[in-house]
């Protein structure tokens, strides 16, 4: 969760140029799990899918406090942030497909992959995947 408000900054810098969405895989700190004292929100593993899509709205809710937080509205209401959160199966196929737990970054341009980040948290970077939006959208391979 450390690095959402860094993500919603992104998501706004290439608004119109870029889509974004997020996908929420199996609970990384589950409480029945590998819990450590840094987690903001004690969530179990999920046993059922209505219980992972439950930790997603979680998600989307620090989502869209963090792009409030960047906003700034005087008299006016924020926007409503610009990125989907999509729910991996309980089969984990996204999660698999990506090498994504606990978290990765990718850039995909008609559901093609043109950049996959390195694994997080150790190798997650904003910076980087910036980096990979600029060269595709220069060279007009526009991520959309």
């Amino acid at each position: 969760m450390g690095a959402l408000a860094g993500f919603a900054s992104m998501v706004g810098d290439y608004a119109g140029r870029a889509n974004f969405a997020v996908v929420y895989l199996e609970e990384a700190h589950p409480t029945d799990g590998w819990l450590y004292g840094a987690v903001e929100h004690f969530i179990p593993q999920h046993a059922t899918l209505a219980a992972r899509q439950a930790a997603a709205q979680v998600l989307q809710a620090e989502l869209e406090a963090a792009w409030a937080r960047l906003q700034l509205h005087p008299g006016g209401e924020p926007s409503t942030f610009p990125c989907s959160v999509l729910v991996d199966g309980m089969g984990n196929a996204a999660s698999l497909a990506f090498g994504a737990l606990p978290e990765r970054l990718a850039v995909l341009v008609g559901g093609e992959l043109r950049w996959l980040g390195g694994k997080g948290p150790e190798n997650y970077s904003l910076l980087t995947a910036r980096d990979a939006l600029d060269t595709l959208l220069a060279s007009g391979g526009a991520p959309a």
